[in-house]
């Protein structure tokens, strides 16, 4: 048979065999790819930050639409409780019961309110174009 030939890789010993025996071992593979090096598996996490960046970007444009969503619904809710309230104010001059004071007051909270739900609805302001919550 043929004599030993050095054959190693990382991380054993080099040990000195038979050709036919390192061939046999290691499931008949040429000796120059036993010269080199055995892949070695990466375990553990990883992370490409260029790769991350998109998917944390969608995810955290999706939580702020969530957020505004979220001040718009309870910006609805004050807005319709002031259009409830002079609604109320009204048939209460029409009762006799308030002053046009009372109404203007009540209009006026109405309105505000109005004007703070509509701008709790919009997400963003681009060139030609206005985003909003429908």
């Amino acid at each position: 048979p043929a004599r030993s030939r050095r054959v190693g890789t990382i991380g054993s010993a080099v040990e000195s065999r038979p050709a036919e025996w390192v061939g046999h071992i290691c499931g008949g593979a040429a000796l120059a790819t036993l010269r080199t090096a055995h892949p070695r598996l990466a375990l553990g996490f990883q992370l490409d930050a260029s790769a991350a960046v998109g998917p944390a970007f969608v995810l955290g444009g999706f939580a702020a639409l969530q957020w505004r969503i979220k001040g718009a619904e309870a910006s609805r809710g004050e807005r319709d409780a002031a259009v409830e309230a002079l609604r109320a104010a009204q048939s209460d001059l029409l009762a006799g019961e308030a002053t046009p004071d009372d109404v203007r007051v009540a209009a006026r909270a109405a309105l505000a309110a109005a004007a703070a739900y509509d701008d709790a609805r919009r997400v963003a302001a681009l060139p030609g174009a206005l985003l909003r919550i429908p």
